[in-house]
């Protein structure tokens, strides 16, 4: 926890992305029961997320769900999981052969 809170008050002398910082922060929060203060970070994520401000890895969002999981919002926490499992993928091409005779 020490280690995200240095992070987060030098984040602008180091250049690290705030949302990496913020997401782990909020978790760790959440993991240790101080849910007053991981509850508005992951609210403001998912607000980041939903308004297509939050761009980042699936780990962001994994441990956004996760957070969200041990502040008791499951449906927060699924709605972010299956989020992830969405097909994000084009359907493969598929291509047919050709049937031809031979003698």
């Amino acid at each position: 926890m020490e280690i995200f809170v240095k992070l987060k008050q030098s984040r602008e002398e180091i250049g690290i992305n705030g949302c990496a910082i913020d997401v782990g922060f909020a978790f760790l929060n959440s993991c240790v029961g101080v849910k007053k203060e991981a509850a508005p970070i992951a609210d403001r994520l998912n607000a980041d997320r939903e308004n297509s401000q939050l761009v980042g890895t699936g780990y962001k969002l994994v441990f956004l769900a996760a957070t969200y999981k041990n502040l008791g919002d499951r449906e927060k926490a699924f709605s972010l999981y299956r989020f992830l499992h969405r097909p994000s993928r084009p359907k493969p091409v598929q291509y047919h052969q050709s049937q031809s005779s031979q003698p």
